[in-house]
């Protein structure tokens, strides 16, 4: 996920619109993402985490970008959830499940 989705989330969801408005300068989100069993994304949602800075804009735009990742195939549905945490020119994405 990382290689393809990371640089595009940064640069578009983030960089663009820290341009505009700079504040905060952090944001805090969590991702869910959905797996078929072909290994295909089914489904992603994307979340604000309580407490911490986070911007609607960043949210928003996380929310429009195009479903289409895809895994090895699996014996099962599966799902994952993620941390996305920008920082200063920066994101970092952290595993939430064991």
């Amino acid at each position: 996920m990382q290689d393809n989705l990371q640089p595009y989330m940064l640069e578009h969801c983030w960089n663009k619109l820290r341009a505009i408005e700079p504040e905060p300068s952090t944001s805090t989100y969590h991702l869910q993402l959905a797996f078929a069993k072909d290994g295909r994304e089914t489904g992603r949602a994307i979340s604000q985490v309580r407490e911490t800075p986070s911007r609607y804009d960043v949210a928003e735009c996380l929310r429009t970008l195009p479903l289409g990742l895809s895994i090895d195939p699996l014996p099962q549905f599966l799902a994952f959830e993620f941390e996305l945490h920008f920082g200063e020119d920066s994101l970092a994405i952290n595993n939430l499940m064991p």
